[in-house]
């Protein structure tokens, strides 16, 4: 049995010192007992110090004023890539592009996974790209996220033809008959000289696995075409995504009316929600919400019938735009301290639910 002098000791170790120890192992009971307690011990500082490292990368992306970008291209379109790095630039925004990154013996392989800690994705889709291992690792990387849906930005060179099925299919049977060339090759190799060729055909598995998917997804969405450069209307068009608060703030500085927040569905989908254009249901995005008159408002929380006026008080929350709205910075809300701060400070300009809070009974009432 372990006595706590022991146990202080083991604890009192470095976490190398503890692996040491670990790898070390242990023969009779005493030791098993020791190697047992030591273990949990080192388990423990590890979860530790992956929470700390989490809370660290939380409060990085809590105070980080512009989005990150991962600018992803065929070294063969670099002029189109030069051509967004320089306008990003006029915003003060410096994307992570492999020409510049990649310092001297960094790893292109580790570097092209950190796509998959930016904001987003700018994926500059030719003919040359498709047919790029490099280009097609860098998409897969990016594919393994769960929202990756919500984080790529495609522009489509008219030379990549993605958008029907037949120019899908051509994409698909390259990357095919290069599994089945290199799996052909490889075999007339000796075990010891396959290394590297293994490590590329899981590559090209991989891409071939994934293609297929991303070419979905890519011909689906509201992509931004172009012939040989980017104007500046695309990038106006990019932008507005990337970092909405600009265009937002200009859009709506001078408004003179309400946002309407949805204060029940708000706190269970923990997004702000509100009330949208011509009255079709409700959105997440403040670009798409209503502009409410106050005349419009006034109306509903002077009802004579005070059933009506209570539920109009409970339910929504009045928010006026170019007073308070505009100072929320941004076009998809989250529920959180952050927003909430801002509209308790101005809680005197809302109409109706000044809290933006119901108890969980009120809820149920009025959701």
């Amino acid at each position: 049995m372990l006595t706590d002098e022991k146990k202080k000791r083991i604890e009192s170790l470095s976490t190398d010192e503890m692996l040491f120890e670990i790898n070390r192992g242990h023969s009779s009971r005493f030791q098993r007992d020791a190697f047992a307690y030591l273990k949990t011990c080192y388990q423990k500082r590890i979860e530790e110090n992956r929470q700390s490292y989490s809370e660290q990368t939380m409060t990085t992306n809590e105070t980080s004023d512009k989005a990150k970008i991962f600018l992803s291209y065929s070294w063969k379109n670099s002029n189109i890539a030069d051509c967004l790095e320089i306008l990003f630039k006029t915003k003060n925004i410096t994307l992570s592009r492999d020409v510049r990154d990649v310092e001297y013996r960094q790893s292109i392989k580790e570097f092209m996974k950190q796509i998959r800690s930016s904001d987003f994705c700018l994926v500059v889709i030719s003919e040359n790209y498709l047919k790029s291992i490099n280009c097609m690792f860098e998409v897969t990387e990016f594919l393994k996220d769960d929202n990756y849906k919500d984080r790529i930005l495609p522009l489509v060179q008219k030379d990549a033809n993605v958008f029907d099925i037949n120019g899908k299919n051509i994409y698909i049977k390259f990357w095919q008959d290069k599994f089945d060339e290199l799996n052909a090759s490889m075999s007339q190799l000796g075990e010891l000289n396959r290394v590297e060729s293994i490590n590329e055909l899981k590559k090209i598995e991989n891409i071939q696995r994934n293609i297929g998917e991303f070419l979905s997804v890519i011909s689906e969405m509201n992509t931004i075409i172009f012939d040989n450069e980017i104007d500046v209307t695309d990038f106006t068009k990019i932008y507005s995504i990337v970092n909405p608060n600009d265009s937002f703030l200009e859009e709506h500085a001078d408004v003179d009316g309400y946002f309407v927040l949805n204060v029940p569905r708000t706190l269970i989908s923990k997004v702000f929600t509100w009330w949208a254009k011509e009255s079709k249901g409700y959105t997440l995005e403040l670009n798409n919400a209503k502009v409410f008159t106050k005349n419009e408002i006034d109306q509903r929380v002077q009802d004579e019938v005070p059933q009506k006026f209570e539920w109009f008080c409970k339910k929504f929350a009045a928010i006026p735009i170019n007073e308070l709205a505009v100072k929320l910075g941004q076009n998809y809300i989250p529920y959180d301290h952050r927003f909430l701060d801002i509209l308790h400070k101005h809680r005197d300009l809302i109409v109706g639910n000044k809290d933006i809070y119901l108890t969980e009974e009120e809820i149920g009432r009025y959701g």
